[in-house]
């Protein structure tokens, strides 16, 4: 079935298998294309624009993804999860001659909302959407990790700094996607390699430096087999805590990776078409995912089952479609950021429940509607009527428009992927946050020294000035330590600029028609046609490699 996107007019395909999982969820055939719904999720999502504002219950200075000039009740992580407030006392009834959304949008208004995610971390304040973490600073989307800082991703990690989407790694800097890795400095695609730098494509290396596309060697030098003490000499004429040599070797790094054969596809998955997948069955258009199987359109998450149209769920999660950070959740539809959840359509901030539908911010509670409690049989009947009030509205089947989101388009993960300015998001109907450039006192601009050995100790009392943005950023002692033990040159771009940086060596989220540049067979790749890159199908590659 070919169907037009309500939005921008784009024909896209609902298939067979589609049709299927949407009649096994109860659910209409989507009226957005996969973009368009991915783009609408994204919006609802705030990584890493922080604000300093007090809590709305105990009045405690903290850290939130909420300004304080804004609509909603914002408490602190302990307030939050305390009996000190009810969301049931938020409750209402349904009115059936209003629009589902225009009343949903009502209740997420005035129910009290948590100022980061977080949970079960220690010593982890300036960190959202992260768990059973320590002394963590910066960081997104981090679980089982310690000593992490200004990175994405980061699972049962330790001691790195400004890494994307790596796992059992320890000692890196600049990596990503990686996983078991050890003492590496900007790594892309180099899973198990370890005391290397500037390696792309590679896996089970140790010591080597400029790399592509290599297979368990052990000192190479710019894709060179070369003896122990020669290599060993070659380390000890550079010198990566110079930030004239750094940038040097970055910039041929980059170059490098432009150059380097790809791969159709960066998975290590079975019967899956997407990218960067590790350990999926059955997965097909589908992005930044890992032990997943029987899913569709998921981006950024992991360990779904029979899921589509998900963004960023993650651990033990099941039947879910349109849903947003729903970790542990099982059988939703259009849920957003609740975790623990199972069996409920449109919930948002709801956690440790089930059998919730057009809730916010409940905590255990069963069987409620907009907050109010039902019997059983009463929910059954009510959340009947709704959806066919829905249906009648043309609201039913779709996740919570971005017009309700707390954020602003540019405030949102979408503006990363869906590059959107002012003007055509506000025409679009998204919400847009001018930027606040007053400042107080911000005293002398400090001028790094080329070599981190000439840093002071006290760098971290100092207010740099990025190199690119403009923008007054910190070296935290944490991470003065690390680079000084890793001999890396202090960095003269912020974080958020070095995060912006690492996007653009990601690879697009879209599948283009390719052939193969070896056996001319036809394939999908996540490379722009007229990129002029060198691409591979699967089995050509790792001839490639590996032969």
């Amino acid at each position: 079935m070919d169907k037009n996107c309500r939005i921008t007019g784009t024909q896209f395909k609902v298939t067979e298998q589609d049709k299927k999982f949407y009649e096994k969820m109860g659910v209409p055939t989507p009226t957005l294309s996969p973009d368009e719904r991915q783009l609408r999720r994204m919006s609802w999502r705030n990584e890493r624009n922080l604000h300093h504002r007090k809590c709305d219950l105990c009045s405690k200075q903290i850290i939130s993804i909420y300004p304080a000039l804004t609509p909603y009740t914002v408490y602190c992580h302990e307030c939050w999860w305390s009996d000190k407030w009810d969301a049931m006392n938020f409750g209402r009834d349904f009115d059936f001659n209003r629009s589902f959304f225009e009343q949903m949008n009502e209740l997420i208004i005035s129910v009290p909302r948590l100022a980061l995610f977080q949970r079960n971390n220690q010593n982890c304040e300036y960190t959202n959407y992260t768990e059973n973490n320590r002394d963590c600073y910066l960081c997104i989307d981090s679980a089982r990790s310690q000593n992490i800082y200004y990175s994405k991703w980061m699972i049962n990690d330790q001691d790195c700094s400004d890494s994307y989407n790596v796992e059992d790694s320890q000692l890196c800097y600049e990596d990503l996607y990686q996983v078991g890795g050890y003492m590496n400095i900007f790594n892309f695609f180099s899973d198990f390699s370890t005391e290397s730098a500037f390696l792309y494509g590679s896996t089970n290396c140790k010591n080597c430096f400029m790399c592509f596309n290599q297979h368990r060697k052990e000192y190479m030098i710019r894709n060179k087999q070369v003896s122990k003490e020669e290599y060993e000499n070659f380390m000890q004429s550079i010198d990566l805590g110079s930030y004239k040599q750094l940038e040097s070797f970055k910039k041929e790094y980059i170059e490098m990776i432009d150059k380097a054969p790809k791969r159709t596809l960066q998975i290590m998955s079975e019967d899956s078409v997407g990218d960067c997948m590790f350990k999926c069955k059955n997965v097909t258009e589908s992005f930044d995912l890992i032990q997943s199987r029987d899913c569709r359109y998921c981006y950024e998450s992991g360990h779904l089952t029979d899921c589509f149209d998900v963004y960023e769920s993650a651990f033990d999660c099941e039947r879910q479609y349109e849903c947003h950070g729903c970790n542990r959740g099982k059988f939703l539809r259009f849920c957003n950021s609740s975790h623990d959840l199972s069996e409920s359509d449109y919930a948002d901030h709801c956690h440790n429940s089930s059998n919730l539908f057009a809730s916010s911010g409940l905590r255990r509670k069963q069987y409620c509607i907009l907050n109010k409690q039902y019997t059983k049989e009463e929910y059954e009947q009510v959340s009947q009527r709704i959806i066919e009030h829905m249906k009648s509205t043309k609201e039913w089947g779709e996740f919570f428009p971005s017009w309700m989101s707390p954020f602003a388009y540019n405030e949102s993960i979408a503006i990363e992927y869906y590059l959107l300015d002012k003007t055509s998001a506000l025409a679009r109907g998204y919400k847009w946050r001018d930027e606040d450039n007053a400042s107080g006192y911000q005293g002398q601009i400090h001028q790094l020294p080329d070599n981190i050995k000439d840093a002071p100790e006290d760098i971290g009392k100092k207010i740099l000035k990025c190199e690119v943005s403009g923008k007054l950023y910190k070296i935290i002692p944490q991470e003065f330590a690390l680079l000084k033990k890793l001999g890396i040159a202090l960095p003269r771009r912020s974080p958020q600029q070095r995060y912006k940086d690492r996007l653009q060596l990601v690879n697009h989220r879209r599948l283009w028609d390719w052939q193969c540049k070896d056996c001319k067979k036809k394939m999908r790749a996540p490379y722009l046609p007229e990129s002029g890159q060198n691409v591979y199908c699967q089995d050509c590659f790792l001839k490639l490699k590996y032969d």
